[in-house]
């Protein structure tokens, strides 16, 4: 039974609420993370508490993968499905988490063979939003490094489509 559907709210388990608070305050910071459960708050108090318990403190919090690691699949994911405010959060995770620009576009190729190259040049151009929203000397070297791998995410997908409308033949070998 869907319980949200009939307007019933469960109560989380404020353990693991607390816990989440705790993650999302390591992982972005105590004001940062506030501003996000508030955000989160204001919309519906109820998912404001499922969101903080479920996510960082049920899942986030879990020991067998590295909250790097983590952030690198949680990006492959919603990049993959095309889910963008989502994604800019858990880049910006996953930067503090200790990514590398390297990683990060590395993830965008998998996402690029697995789920599709405008999948992934949307979660380029999330990434490289995110960047120029960062405060830091290395930023301005990242944002550069962003729109090359851009430019050679676009440069792959035409030679791509170009090799597909060349290809007539179902049979590669008589193409």
């Amino acid at each position: 039974m869907n319980h949200y559907r009939q307007g019933v709210v469960r109560e989380v388990d404020l353990n693991h609420y607390q816990q989440g608070i705790e993650q999302l305050a390591l992982m972005l910071g105590p004001e940062r993370a506030q501003a996000i459960a508030e955000r989160f708050r204001a919309l519906n108090p109820a998912f404001e508490q499922e969101v903080i318990a479920v996510v960082f403190g049920r899942t986030w919090s879990r020991r067998a993968l590295d909250r790097k690691s983590r952030s690198l699949c949680s990006i492959g994911i919603l990049s993959a499905l095309g889910r963008t405010s989502a994604l800019r959060i858990v880049f910006e995770l996953a930067i503090r988490n200790g990514a590398t620009l390297d990683e990060l576009t590395e993830t965008l190729l998998q996402v690029a063979i697995y789920g599709g190259y405008p999948a992934a040049l949307d979660a380029l151009m999330v990434l490289e939003s995110v960047l120029e929203g960062l405060d830091t000397a290395s930023a301005g070297e990242a944002k550069t490094d962003a729109r090359h791998e851009r430019a050679q995410f676009r440069t792959a997908g035409v030679v791509e489509q170009g090799l597909r409308e060349r290809r007539v033949s179902p049979n590669p070998s008589v193409a």
